[in-house]
């Protein structure tokens, strides 16, 4: 028969009754039972003994009150076999009951032989129980309960393979030892996957705030892999588009240096440049690596530019023709350049305009110079020719670029125009001459520079007397 879930024996002669298993733990187990109202009136010497039925010694138990008995010092999670033993005189009877015991709480995490703990994939091991033990349940639990993982070992092995978990990421252990139907209590333990390159931030934005500032807005990775203790945030520049980025200038910014909500992570940077072109990048770093990049790309707000580079000039006697390339810092797109020199007691000024005809400034009829084709926004280098100048006269240029947001830094140069050579004298006569001179007149050039000087050379054209006179006369 079955009392309470422990099986009982009864040899058929005996006149014993309701012997039960009262309680067990990890190593002891108590028991009681009853005699028969005959048997209780005469002395009854009992013996009680205790066999492990996967073998060991056998285990004598203690009487106590009359009618139970402790049996003590046993091995955990093991089943025994109890036997009660009673002599009234010559006349001896016996009763058999099971029991298994608790089974002993398994140890902590070998981190020794089991300690590589490399996501997704972990080979857990623990100490083993003590004693006897069917097998092991596990549970895994992240820091705010959630299981993620549960497993049960087959034929008592203390390893388990705990998968899909994620890098960088702490987790909960819980191990219970099982035995003929009973469970230890739980051995609590922690461990931690090791860091791995954190995924990219997610929803980076950038909002322009003026001319060399901007806030860039962006969310945690969706997998850290770890700790992020920081971002490095990025940017490199252009001034045009055409060009190549510059070197990427990083910082790394904490907490402190951040707007953080929650998930939500924003900052400001202070840029060198107004008007530029930028390409921005936000990554995660976590207590190993940094994780990928995410970018995004802004304009600054436009400023006047720096002045333009190279610019030279080269003359003839009555043109000066000016060559120059972009400014290196133009803080904007170039549209527009402002030439002015002065002629006479008046100022010239041109507009070389992009996209659009270039314009005179004031005084325009005075000036005597062509309008230059429109030229391209950004445009790399420009020339102008300036025409209807004096001969041998110098000449004050100033040339300054222009954006939407205004004039730029001026930079000038003096030129003089070269000499012209007059034209040939007009009219020449010989007046009158004499035994040892000769007088001549003539006009001036129709092309005369002025102030000229004259030379009039006289040869013989006599045979066998050849000569030469010269004289020189300055005029105007």
């Amino acid at each position: 028969m079955f009392l309470n879930g422990v099986s009982l024996i009864f040899t058929t002669e005996l006149n014993q009754t309701g012997i039960h298993i009262v309680s067990t733990d990890e190593r002891s187990l108590t028991l009681s039972w009853e005699l028969n109202s005959e048997i209780h009136e005469s002395p009854v010497n009992v013996t009680v003994v205790a066999n492990n039925l996967d073998g060991g010694e056998e285990y004598t138990c203690v009487l106590g009150q009359t009618g139970n008995a402790t049996c003590a010092d046993l091995v955990p999670g093991c089943n025994y076999t109890v036997k009660v033993d009673d002599l009234k005189g010559t006349v001896e009877s016996s009763a058999l009951t099971s029991a298994s015991l608790v089974p002993a709480s398994p140890g902590k995490l070998n981190r020794t032989f089991c300690g590589s703990f490399e996501a997704p994939d972990v080979t857990l091991c623990w100490s083993p129980s003590e004693g006897c033990v069917d097998y092991y349940s596990v549970n895994v639990t992240q820091s705010g309960g959630e299981v993620v993982f549960s497993t049960k070992t087959s034929e008592g092995a203390n390893t388990a393979t705990v998968t899909n978990l994620t890098a960088g990421t702490k987790y909960n252990i819980t191990i219970f030892a099982h035995s003929f139907n009973k469970s230890s209590a739980s051995k609590l333990d922690t461990f931690a996957t090791k860091p791995s390159e954190p995924s990219q931030p997610l929803n980076l934005l950038v909002k322009v705030l003026g001319k060399t500032e901007v806030k860039l807005n962006w969310e945690s990775p969706k997998h850290p892999n770890g700790v992020i203790s920081a971002y490095t945030v990025c940017f490199a520049y252009k001034h045009y588009w055409d060009q190549s980025y510059s070197e990427t200038n990083c910082t790394n910014k904490t907490a402190p240096e951040m707007d953080v909500n929650g998930n939500h992570f924003k900052t400001n940077l202070s840029l060198p440049f107004a008007g530029t072109f930028y390409t921005f990048s936000v990554a995660a770093l976590n207590e190993m690596f940094t994780g990928k990049s995410v970018l995004v790309d802004a304009r600054t707000h436009e400023s006047t530019p720096e002045s333009v580079t190279g610019l030279y000039a080269q003359a003839t006697n009555t043109t000066i023709t000016l060559m120059w390339s972009r400014p290196d810092v133009p803080n904007g797109n170039i549209i527009k350049y402002q030439l002015q020199w002065s002629k006479g007691k008046h100022v010239c000024r041109i507009f070389i305009e992009a996209d659009t005809h270039s314009t005179w400034g004031r005084d325009a009829e005075r000036c005597d110079s062509e309008l230059p084709e429109p030229i391209d926004v950004n445009q790399v280098d420009v020339n102008y020719t300036i025409t209807g100048l004096e001969h041998l006269k110098d000449y004050d240029l100033w040339l300054t670029p222009n954006t939407a947001a205004g004039d730029g830094n001026t930079c000038n140069l003096t030129q003089r125009t070269t000499e012209t050579s007059p034209g040939p004298v007009g009219n020449l006569t010989i007046r009158d001459i004499r035994s040892a001179a000769i007088n001549v007149t003539w006009t001036i050039p129709e092309i005369n520079p002025g102030p000229t000087n004259y030379t009039a050379v006289a040869i013989s054209t006599i045979p066998g007397q050849e000569h030469t006179a010269r004289c020189e006369v300055e005029g105007q």
